[in-house]
């Protein structure tokens, strides 16, 4: 599958978005796109599976920042079910 071998590629880059909230939104919007693709294809059990890392991702920063709005923001969006096709 191109997009897990995408995401592989990403990952063997050593990102750090643990620490480093650049490399967090870069993968966060990654996580986000890779979620509304394979939610579009029907693919939902990956789409949840990207999904919840995405929220994990921002759960992190939440915890290192608990009164930054752009944190709360991020994990609002991170939060928010892909619809999928017509609305599923």
């Amino acid at each position: 599958m191109w997009a897990r071998e995408l995401l592989d590629k990403i990952v063997a880059s050593h990102p750090d978005p643990q620490n480093d909230l650049r490399d967090a939104v870069a993968l966060s919007r990654i996580y986000n796109s890779l979620g509304d693709l394979h939610a579009r294809n029907g693919h939902r059990a990956l789409a949840d599976a990207i999904s919840s890392r995405r929220l994990e991702l921002w759960q992190v920063w939440n915890r290192k920042l608990p009164q930054n709005p752009f944190i709360h923001r991020q994990l609002e969006l991170a939060g928010t079910p892909h619809a999928g096709p017509a609305g599923q």
